[in-house]
């Protein structure tokens, strides 16, 4: 029955037509049945199955294109981050500087956002263990996911048979030796 028809529907608002009258007028209770079965069909509840189906799409706290430079939306990333985990423990949080941690965190949060809008359905393959469909765009890049979460893929220097210092050489100290000299 719909909220329409409920408000023009007379047994709703004031119930069967025999209990308006007298209660001695009421029907006996094994008697009248027949009338007052019909009544009862009237009101009976038909049975309906209903799916109902949500997509929640979640507003971003912070967005991009909100911020002049990249710096200055790493830094406020790490700051919300940062209320976020002190508001979930109960001692008392951190108010100090930022660190090096989370501004790596702050960093890959915003990797893992425009990864996943970019390359939703191979993450989602990938972390339910499937394989690629062979026409996406990364597929011959065999990617995975690293230890942060983060798409990651293999290169080709991965392929060459060479030793692991080949492969990927420690990298240049100089400028780190220049550093050390003045400090």
């Amino acid at each position: 029955m719909t909220a329409e028809s409920l408000g023009v529907h007379a047994v709703w608002w004031k119930g069967p037509s025999w209990l308006q009258q007298n209660s001695r007028f009421w029907p006996a209770k094994e008697g009248d049945s027949a009338r007052r079965n019909n009544e009862v069909d009237d009101e009976k509840r038909k049975r309906t199955t209903q799916l109902l189906t949500g997509t929640t799409y979640a507003t971003p706290v912070l967005q991009a294109e909100m911020f002049s430079s990249y710096t200055r939306l790493i830094r406020v990333t790490v700051w919300v981050l940062r209320f976020v985990r002190n508001c979930r423990q109960r001692s008392e949080g951190v108010l100090m500087y930022l660190t090096v941690f989370e501004i790596q965190e702050s960093r890959n949060t915003w990797i893992r956002h425009a990864q996943c809008n970019d390359y939703e359905h191979e993450i989602g393959a990938i972390s339910r263990g499937q394989s690629l469909p062979a026409d996406s765009a990364v597929v011959q890049f065999q990617p995975f996911l690293d230890e942060q979460g983060l798409l990651s893929v293999k290169g080709r220097l991965q392929f060459l048979k060479v030793s692991q210092e080949d492969n990927a050489p420690d990298p240049s100290y100089e400028r780190s030796r220049d550093i050390q000299t003045y400090s």
